[in-house]
């Protein structure tokens, strides 16, 4: 028992710098991908694929609309909830990543720093604290892993005094 439950945590390794350049994580799990590189990726494309209209998911009308808020911002402040988690501090590492990828100026500041626990979310995004200093400029505040301004402690205040526009993507359903 105790030998399949250790196999079962998996070894983790770097990534070949292939598949660094998809933007795979920079660790992954060998029981996830137990096949060679090539049999494990030989239905993936090196280059990203555009979907048609015929696999496209359907989006809302708020869902449309978010999308246009991030497609027509420039400057974007991703934040969150005191004390962020790992859905927390992954989110705006994931959207931190995308919104640059398409020219934006992001900043992601939340009211505390990250736990040394989360360091393998932090590696590639800056990650900043507010300590009292006024805001840099942004025209859109993006809200991740909670859905008030209130969550936010003292830079919740501040943003809600802020001109910017606000967007609330949060999992949770309140």
């Amino acid at each position: 028992m105790e030998a399949n439950f250790a196999a079962m945590r998996g070894i983790r390794r770097p990534l070949d710098d292939e598949r660094a350049r998809r933007g795979c994580s920079r660790l992954t799990n060998e029981l996830d991908c137990p096949t060679s590189n090539s049999a494990r990726h030989s239905s993936l494309s090196a280059e990203p694929q555009c979907m048609d209209a015929s696999t496209r998911p359907h989006l809302t009308a708020p869902q449309l609309e978010a999308v246009d808020l991030l497609a027509r911002a420039q400057s974007v402040l991703l934040t969150g909830h005191v004390r962020p988690d790992g859905d927390c501090i992954g989110s705006q590492a994931a959207l931190s990543r995308v919104l640059g990828a398409l020219g934006k100026t992001v900043t992601i500041l939340n009211p505390d720093s990250p736990e040394v626990q989360f360091d393998y979310l932090t590696a590639d995004c800056r990650f900043l604290r507010y300590a009292g200093a006024p805001l840099s400029a942004h025209d859109l505040t993006v809200l991740l892993d909670c859905s008030e301004l209130s969550r936010c402690g003292d830079l919740g205040v501040v943003l809600s005094e802020h001109s910017s526009k606000k967007l609330v993507i949060d999992h949770h359903i309140h």
